[in-house]
């Protein structure tokens, strides 16, 4: 009976210490299974890029002694509490769909619909067209890339947001060019979760010219950037990209990053920098590079010696630019290159000279203008001075002998505002706004309605708001207060712009379409204008190219240029 006892008393005592043993590991697990796990209700977010990076709002129950949330397979790396939701920051993940899901002490919360978060690779440009614009906007680019939705579709150009955004499929979509300021810019795409990294494919050109020149069969524009584009014919290099290849493109000119003007001639290029100093490209039979050789150059060369500029202008000639002036800040005028018809006004008629020289008997110069183996200078006190070519009295001496030095032209004609020389006729705009033309005119050149030279300078009909004045080879161009231009003389090729098949006109005539316009140039065949936005638009003959559209073909109203 004893041995019962004990025995039974033994093993109570062996099962209370295993009882007291167990007590702990009851009571936790115990306790655990009667903590609620937690429960995903819903997202603030369904959506993100596959980059993560997006705070995503868990609401839902249970939620506050957090362990850990996972996208998927990702661990977020940032979890806050906040009155009982958790604020996560959504990690990185491949593409597709995953469950969002909660780890408190007591466990794992379950995969629901509530939970599900999709990840999208954000969209991507591959290419841009086009990928240049006035800074008045209003065309429309066509994107393509990767990523694009209809959900959450924007487009900015720089810190500028596009009004109007179609998405065409996943890889394509237009969107109209908004206003901007001139310079580069990164075009951005947003799809519903994210936007586009900036890349090289996204660049996109706001394009502002600030100064027009037309040449014989090229033509240039200087950019707000104080860079330079050419296009048109490159037989010399007068294009400046260091080729010989025209282009009927706008191409840039090497090393330019400062140019404030420019002039062109027939076959070279000339640039006035905001330091004040010159540079030329083009041919250089003459000297008319001004660099001291006659080594043509595809790209700029410096002007020797040439420093304190405010103007500047080149002649045309047969073939090739003759010679080039300058007007510098003590207003003197000097020249360089051909000197055949006494073109460099340095007194004495022959040779040429690949240096500037001054011209005789100039000391109160502000602009200069050139033409035919001739030039202009338009002096402070409102006279004008001309030197050069004169075979039918196109400079206004009386005489028709070429003259090797300034000559006042028509002494008693003042209050002059702006004078352009072309082939055979000279023409100047008045303070008061009217015109007056003089030297050969069958073709209608000198605008009174005749179609014979005048040998006197003879009223522009028509003109009485005129602001500025250009030539071609002949015909004649008018900037007029309002903006508008006019322009008379030969037609043969659309140079007047207006729309009309004659074959010249004795009279104005509108530009057609054209207003808004801050600055004219003609030379050849062919006219451009500057508008007070920064556009640039040309017409009339385009045989190599010089209106820049990216054809040969002429056009009979102005055409906008293609710039860069």
């Amino acid at each position: 009976m004893f041995k019962v006892i004990t025995r039974i008393a033994l093993g109570g005592a062996v099962a209370a210490a295993a009882a007291s043993l167990a007590v702990p590991t009851t009571a936790a697990t115990a306790a655990t299974a009667n903590k609620p796990r937690p429960r995903v209700a819903a997202l603030s977010q369904h959506a993100g890029s596959t980059a993560g990076g997006i705070w995503v709002v868990i609401r839902g129950t249970h939620l506050r002694h957090v362990k850990s949330v996972r996208f998927g397979a990702a661990r977020a790396a940032k979890v806050r509490v906040i009155a009982g939701r958790l604020r996560v920051l959504a990690p990185p993940h491949a593409s597709g769909r995953v469950n969002v899901r909660v780890r408190t002490s007591a466990g794992l919360s379950n995969a629901v619909a509530a939970d599900r978060f999709t990840y999208r690779n954000p969209p991507s440009i591959v290419s841009i067209a086009p990928a240049s614009s006035g800074i008045s906007g209003g065309g429309v680019i066509t994107v393509h890339g990767s990523g694009f939705t209809t959900a959450g579709a924007a487009v900015t150009f720089g810190t500028t947001k596009a009004t109007t955004v179609k998405v065409l499929s996943a890889s394509e979509l237009t969107a109209v060019v908004p206003p901007h300021a001139a310079g580069i810019v990164d075009v951005r795409v947003r799809n519903a979760v994210a936007s586009s990294k900036p890349t090289n494919a996204d660049h996109f050109h706001y394009v502002q010219a600030v100064a027009i020149a037309a040449g014989t069969t090229h033509s240039c524009a200087v950019l707000a950037e104080g860079t330079v584009e050419c296009w048109g014919d490159n037989s010399w290099g007068e294009l400046g990209d260091g080729t010989t290849s025209w282009s009927p493109r706008p191409v840039v000119v090497k090393g330019i990053d400062n140019a404030v003007a420019a002039t062109a001639g027939s076959q070279d290029t000339c640039t006035l920098l905001a330091d004040q100093t010159v540079r030329c490209w083009g041919d250089n039979v003459y000297g008319e590079l001004g660099n001291g050789s006659n080594t043509p150059s595809s790209v700029p060369v410096q002007v020797s010696g040439l420093t304190g500029v405010t103007a500047i202008a080149a002649d045309f000639g047969n073939g090739n630019t003759q010679s080039v002036c300058a007007v510098k800040s003590d207003h003197t005028v000097w020249c360089w290159g051909r000197n055949a018809e006494g073109e460099l006004g340095a007194g004495v008629i022959g040779g040429s000279s690949s240096t500037p020289v001054p011209v005789a008997g100039i000391s109160h110069a502000v602009a200069i203008s050139g033409g035919l183996h001739a030039f202009c200078a338009l002096l402070d006190n409102g006279s004008v001075s001309c030197w050069g070519a004169n075979n039918v009295d196109q400079l206004g001496t009386g005489q028709p002998t070429n003259q090797p030095s300034a000559v006042p032209v028509y002494p008693d004609l003042n209050g002059i505002r702006s004078v352009g020389n072309g082939g055979d006729a000279t023409c100047a705009v008045f303070t008061s706004g009217g015109m007056r033309c003089w030297g050969y005119g069958h073709q209608g050149q000198i605008g009174n309605g005749d179609v014979q030279s005048a040998h006197t300078p003879a009223h522009v009909t028509g003109i009485t708001t005129a602001t500025a004045t250009t030539s071609g080879s002949d015909h004649e161009c008018a900037l007029l207060t309002g903006g508008d231009a006019q322009c008379w003389g030969d037609n043969t090729y659309g140079q007047l712009g207006s729309s009309q098949p004659v074959a010249y006109s004795a009279t104005p005539t509108p530009v057609s379409g054209l207003h808004h316009v801050a600055a004219i140039a003609a030379r050849g065949w062919h006219t451009c204008a500057l508008t007070s936005d920064g556009r640039v638009l040309c017409w009339g003959a385009n045989s190599a190219g010089e209106l820049g559209d990216g054809s040969t073909v002429g056009r009979v109203t102005p055409l906008p240029v293609a710039l860069r």
